[in-house]
């Protein structure tokens, strides 16, 4: 993220702060929290997003410089 990205959403956040607000979407939406706790869909998300798929553990500052 630029330097300019980053001080912009901090400048923000602090006037929510300053003015005990947040960003509002307009509206809410409510979750079962069963998804959380099924067996049968832990089941499938472990399959799809770590059985299913290669990972790859690393620090992004051991990654090469763009053209390199």
């Amino acid at each position: 993220m630029k330097h300019e990205k980053q001080v912009e959403i901090l400048k923000d956040l602090q006037l929510q702060l300053a003015q005990s607000t947040t960003h509002d979407a307009g509206l809410q939406y409510r979750q079962d929290t069963s998804v959380y706790t099924c067996p049968d869909i832990a089941k499938r998300e472990w399959g799809t997003l770590f059985r299913d798929q290669p990972h790859l553990i690393g620090l992004s500052g051991d990654l090469p410089e763009a053209g390199h």
